[in-house]
């Protein structure tokens, strides 16, 4: 009866372990604020495509977007990998064409355009490159 009792505990605790949650099924948003059965959400969760790769992962601190998303085309490989700090973008962001060579990189702060953009060409050459301060565009830009 102890091993059977200790079985159990342990299949519940992997069984919670493994459990997770579908940010286009089991997340509610509501003005810019998500929700998990009726509470602010603070974790990850992720979507995925109907062949089984990973269409989204994304994170969330008191029903805020917070820290790393990243997401996927079908064939699996990045689209985007952003960064969210208190509901805001932040940091570097970077866009993938499907071949996964780099599309473009943008950099926010506090959730405006800053500093230098630059958008590439499939075969990895610049094709603009645009100087932002404070969501403003620089007059030095091309």
């Amino acid at each position: 009866m102890k091993l059977f009792i200790k079985v159990l505990i342990l299949m519940s605790f992997v069984s919670s372990c493994n459990s997770r949650i579908d940010c286009n099924l089991d997340l509610e948003y509501k003005d810019g604020i998500t929700f998990y059965k009726g509470k602010l959400f603070s974790g990850d969760c992720s979507s995925f495509y109907l062949n089984g790769n990973k269409m989204n992962e994304q994170s969330y601190l008191n029903g805020k977007d917070n820290g790393v998303w990243t997401f996927y085309y079908e064939n699996g490989r990045i689209e985007t990998k952003a960064i969210f700090l208190d509901n805001k973008r932040d940091g570097q962001w970077k866009y993938f064409y499907e071949n996964g060579s780099i599309k473009q990189i943008s950099y926010y702060k506090n959730g405006l355009k800053d500093s230098i953009w630059k958008k590439f060409d499939e075969s990895g050459e610049v094709e603009w490159e645009k100087s932002f301060k404070e969501d403003k565009i620089m007059p030095s830009s091309n």
